[in-house]
C-alpha cells in the first residue's frame, strides 16, 4: 500500500524535498571499526537476537540511559557501559520515562517503578500499556490498549480511560504542562486540558504511533506509511514523506532538531526547514528514540541500540 502522503498539506508541503547528506551531522567518536559506524550514528550495543526484542529507550543526561524490550528486560548505560538487569521477572516492556535517574517508569504488561535501588511493580490491572509520559515526579501518565489511561499524583493511580468497548489502543503521549497532554493512537488524538481527556480524533491519513512536542503550537506526530503530521495550536497538517516506511517514535532537542525512526532501520531527521533521512547502517526495525541535546541521541530498536553524537569512552 503507497498512500498519499501529503494529503492534509497545509504550510508544510515542501518539507521532504532535501537531498539525503549524513555529512550534516559531525561523526561520532567511536573507536569501533568503521563497520559499525555511519557518519552519523554508530551501534552502541547489539543483543543477543535470541529472546529479544528492543522496544524503547530514555535517558538522563549524558552518560545514563535505559532501553527495555519486548519481553521485560532492561538495559542501563552508565560510565561501565551497557549492563542487563537479570532479575526483572515480568513480561513486556513497551515504554519507559523518568523524571530522574532514580524515578523511571516502565510499561508493558505490568508498570513498573525505578527508585534508584529497586524495581517496584504497580498493582494496576494488566492493560497491554504502550505509553508512558510525564512532566514530573507527580504528574506521570500511562496508556494503553482498550482505552486504558491511568494518572500518578505522587501517590495513587487514578483512571481516565475510555470504555473498553472503544478498542482505543493509545500509543504515544506528550505534553507541554500538567494540563495540556495530548495521546495519539489507532483512533486518532485526543486532548487533556486538565479537566476531561476528549473523545479521539482522526484527521491524518494513517495511524500515528509517536508524538513530540516543544510548545502547545508546535507539536510533531509520525506513524504508518511514513505519515508525519504536525499542529499548529489550531490545526493539524501533514508533511509529505522522505519515507514509506512506518515511523514508531519522534524526539527532539529543538524545534530545529527533531529525530523520528521507525521501520527497516529508518531514521529521519527535521531540521527546521525540511526532513532528510539518516543512514542508520541497520535494517532492523527501531521502535524507540531519546536524547539529551543535539550530540547525544539514542535510538533503539530489535536487537540493537544506536548512538548519534561525540562519546570520548569505550563502546562495546
Amino acid at each position: 500500500m503507497n498512500p498519499t502522503c501529503g494529503a492534509l498539506t497545509v504550510v508544510l508541503a515542501s518539507a521532504c524535498v532535501r537531498p539525503v547528506d549524513d555529512n550534516d551531522f559531525p561523526r561520532p567518536d567511536d573507536p569501533h571499526t568503521s563497520s559499525k559506524c555511519t557518519p552519523a550514528w554508530c551501534i552502541s550495543k547489539e543483543v543477543p537476537l535470541a529472546g529479544h526484542d528492543l522496544r524503547a529507550v530514555w535517558a538522563d543526561g549524558p552518560g545514563e540511559a535505559w532501553a527495555t524490550d519486548l519481553f521485560g528486560r532492561v538495559f542501563h548505560y552508565d560510565a561501565s557501559g551497557w549492563t542487563a538487569n537479570e532479575d526483572i521477572d515480568w513480561f513486556g516492556a513497551a515504554a519507559i520515562w523518568g523524571a530522574s535517574a532514580d524515578d523511571v517508569w516502565i510499561a508493558g504488561e505490568r508498570v513498573r517503578h525505578w527508585d534508584g535501588s529497586s524495581w517496584h511493580t504497580s498493582d494496576l490491572v494488566t492493560a497491554g500499556w504502550q505509553a508512558v509520559w510525564g512532566t514530573a515526579s507527580d504528574d506521570v501518565w500511562i496508556g494503553g490498549h482498550a482505552g486504558g489511561l491511568e494518572h500518578w499524583d505522587g501517590v495513587a493511580w487514578t483512571s481516565f480511560g475510555w470504555s473498553q468497548a472503544s478498542g482505543y489502543t493509545i500509543m504515544g503521549m506528550w505534553g507541554s504542562a500538567p494540563s495540556d497532554m495530548w495521546i495519539v493512537g489507532d483512533l486518532g488524538y485526543s486532548h487533556w486540558d486538565g479537566r476531561t481527556v476528549s473523545a479521539p480524533v482522526h484527521t491524518l491519513s494513517q495511524v500515528a504511533r509517536g508524538i513530540w512536542g516543544f510548545a502547545s503550537d508546535d507539536i510533531w506526530v509520525v506513524g504508518d506509511f511514513g505519515t508525519i503530521g504536525h499542529f499548529d495550536g489550531s490545526t493539524w497538517s501533514e508533511v509529505n514523506c522522505p519515507t514509506t516506511y512506518d515511523l514508531n517514535a519522534i524526539w527532539g532537542s529543538a524545534p530545529n532538531d527533531i529525530w523520528a525512526v521507525g521501520d527497516v532501520g529508518t531514521i529521519l531527521h527535521w531540521d527546521g526547514t525540511q526532513w532528510s533521512r539518516s543512514s542508520s547502517g541497520v535494517h532492523e526495525p527501531l521502535f524507540g528514540i531519546w536524547g539529551t541535546g543535539t550530540g547525544d541521541v539514542w535510538a533503539a530498536g530489535s536487537t540493537v541500540i544506536l548512538h548519534h553524537g561525540v562519546r570520548s569512552r569505550s563502546w562495546i
